[in-house]
C-alpha cells in the first residue's frame, strides 16, 4: 500500500498502476488498493479497464463519497449516462460543491436543460468567488438556446466581487470561444477601468477587434502585444485577413517554432499558397496524408449505432468555440460507449486509423506531422455531430490532434455530385470565411455512409451546407504515442 500512495502522491501514474495492481493481487479486498489502480488507469486512457476498478472498489465501500464521484465522472467521460451515478455520489455526500456542480451538468446532458440549468443558476448564485461555476453555467445557457444571458452569471459575481480578477478574465475569454467579439472587446474597457493596463488585455483586444473588422485598432493592439506563440498566430491570422499575405507567412513561422504556436500551422500553410510558396507542397501537397477508407459496418450495427447517437443529441446548439452551425454534438468520448456495436466500430476505426499510418511518407523531424511516423497512436477525444438542414463545418483545425477524423453514418437523401454542386462535402484548405480570401479548397471528400476520411489535425477542414435533412457523423483525435518498434 505504501508505495501505491506513495506513486500517488507524486502523481506517477506509471508506478501507480503497477503498485495498485500488485496491492489488488495481493489483497484483492481492499478498495483503497481497486480506487488507486482506477485512478491510474484513468489517466492511462483506459476507461473500460478504470470502471472495472472502480466498479470492484464500490462493491467493497459502497458509500465513499470518493469513488462514487469518480464512477460519475469516468461514466461522463464516455458518453454515458451519468446522472443516476452523480445522484448516487450526492446521497453519499450532499454538500460536495463538485458533486453538486457535476449532478446539475449531468441533468444538462440527460436532456432535462431548465431542471439543470435552474441548478446550476443556484450554484453560481449562492457561490460568486467560484469561477468554474459561472463558466459551467455560461457554457450551458449557451448550449441551452439562451447565449443572450452567458455573460449574465459572471456579471452576476463581479458586483459582489468587482476586483476578482479572474472572474473577468474568463468572462473575456468565453465571450471569444462564443465568437461575441464585441461584447468582448466592451468588457476588457471595463477591466481596464478596474485593472488598468495589462499585457493580456492587449493581446485580447487585437485578436477581437480584427475579429469585428476594426483593422486600425487591432493594429494598434497588436503593435504593442507580446512576441509569444499565441498572438503571432493572431497576428498571422490577422494578417492574412488584411492582405499582407508576406507578414503572415513570417509571423506564422515564427509561432510554429514552438507547440505552443500549432495554431499558425494553417495561416503558413494558406499564406504559402498564396505566395507560391513550393514549401506548401511539402507542408500539405502530398496525398498520403489524407485517407479515405470505407469501414464494413454491418447494417444492423450501423442502424444501432445511428439510432443510440439520435438519443444522445440532447443540447440545442452546439458547444462553444466549435465548428458547427445549425447542429449539435454530444458529450463525452462516443468511442469509449460499452455498448457492442461502438465497441465492435472502435476496433475497425483503431485499424483503419494503423493502416493510413504504416503508408505514410518516411520520418521527417521538420514536419509537424511527418516527424511523428513510426510512432504509436491513441484516441484524443470522440463525438457525434448531428447537422441540420443548412447545416456545416466552418473551416477549422484541431490545435490537439495529430490526425482527425469524419466517419458518416447516416446522410441527407441528396448530396453534391461534384460536377454541379459540392453539397455536404467535406473540404481541405479552404480558410474561414470570415477571413475574406479567395483561395479554394485544394482537396474534397465526397461522403458516403461507412467512409472514414482521415487528415492531418493541423489542416484547415470544413464542410458545404446542404439543402434539406440532415447528417450524423462521428470524429476523433489522435496523438501519437510511444515509437512501435524501438530504433
Amino acid at each position: 500500500m505504501e508505495k501505491a500512495e506513495a506513486a500517488f502522491a507524486n502523481a506517477d501514474f506509471v508506478a501507480l498502476r503497477a503498485a495498485a495492481q500488485a496491492l489488488v493481487d495481493a489483497e484483492p479486498d481492499t478498495a483503497r488498493g481497486w480506487h488507486l489502480l482506477g485512478i491510474a488507469l484513468r489517466h492511462a486512457h483506459e476507461p473500460g479497464l478504470a470502471v472495472d476498478a472502480i466498479d470492484h472498489a464500490i462493491a467493497l465501500a459502497p458509500t465513499d463519497a470518493n469513488l462514487l464521484h469518480l464512477r460519475a465522472l469516468l461514466e461522463a467521460e464516455r458518453g454515458g449516462a451519468s446522472l443516476p451515478f452523480y445522484t448516487k455520489a450526492r446521497d453519499a455526500s450532499p454538500n460536495d460543491p463538485e458533486i453538486v456542480l457535476g449532478e446539475a451538468v449531468a441533468l444538462c446532458e440527460a436532456g432535462e436543460i431548465d431542471r439543470g440549468l435552474a441548478a446550476l443558476d443556484a450554484i453560481s448564485a449562492a457561490n460568486p468567488a467560484w469561477v468554474k461555476a459561472h463558466a459551467t453555467l455560461g457554457k450551458f445557457l449557451w448550449e441551452g438556446g439562451r447565449g443572450e444571458h452567458l455573460a449574465a452569471p459572471f456579471h452576476r459575481a463581479i458586483r459582489d466581487r468587482p476586483d476578482d480578477p479572474d472572474l473577468r478574465t474568463t468572462l473575456i475569454a468565453l465571450l471569444m470561444q462564443a465568437g461575441l467579439y464585441g461584447d468582448a472587446l466592451d468588457e476588457i474597457d471595463a477591466a481596464r477601468q478596474v485593472f488598468g493596463a495589462a499585457a493580456w488585455f492587449d493581446e485580447v483586444e487585437a485578436a477581437s477587434a480584427s475579429e469585428t473588422g476594426q483593422i486600425a485598432r487591432a493594429d494598434r493592439a497588436f503593435a504593442i502585444a507580446g512576441d509569444t506563440p499565441g498572438v503571432n498566430a493572431a497576428r498571422a491570422r490577422h494578417a492574412l485577413r488584411t492582405g499582407r499575405f508576406d507578414e503572415a507567412a513570417r509571423v506564422a513561422e515564427r509561432a510554429v517554432a514552438y507547440p505552443e504556436g500549432k495554431a499558425a500551422w494553417p495561416c503558413l500553410a494558406a499564406a504559402w499558397r498564396l505566395l507560391d510558396d513550393p514549401r506548401w507542397a511539402w507542408l500539405e501537397g502530398d496525398a498520403r496524408l489524407f485517407g479515405e477508407i470505407d469501414l464494413a459496418i454491418a447494417p444492423r450495427d450501423l442502424e444501432t449505432i445511428v439510432a443510440l447517437l439520435r438519443t444522445l443529441h440532447t443540447a440545442r446548439q452546439p458547444p462553444l468555440d466549435q465548428s458547427l452551425r445549425l447542429g449539435t454534438q454530444t458529450p463525452g468520448s462516443i468511442l469509449d460507449r460499452p455498448e457492442p456495436e461502438i465497441r465492435r466500430l472502435r476496433e475497425a476505426v483503431s485499424d483503419a486509423v494503423h493502416a493510413h499510418l504504416a503508408q505514410l511518407p518516411s520520418p521527417d523531424d521538420s514536419h509537424p506531422v511527418l516527424r511523428e511516423v513510426g510512432r504509436g497512436f491513441r484516441f484524443a477525444g470522440s463525438w457525434s455531430s448531428l447537422l441540420q438542414p443548412n447545416g456545416y463545418h466552418t473551416s477549422h483545425i484541431h490545435p490537439a490532434g495529430w490526425f482527425s477524423s469524419a466517419l458518416y453514418l447516416s446522410l441527407p437523401p441528396a448530396t453534391g455530385d461534384g460536377a454541379a454542386s459540392f453539397d455536404g462535402w467535406l473540404q481541405f484548405g479552404a480558410p474561414p470565411a470570415e477571413l475574406g480570401l479567395a483561395l479554394p479548397p485544394f482537396r474534397r471528400v465526397k461522403p458516403r455512409p461507412g467512409l472514414l476520411a482521415l487528415f492531418p489535425s493541423i489542416t484547415w477542414h470544413g464542410t458545404v451546407p446542404f439543402a434539406a435533412g440532415d447528417r450524423l457523423t462521428i470524429a476523433f483525435d489522435v496523438v501519437s504515442t510511444a515509437p512501435l518498434r524501438q530504433s
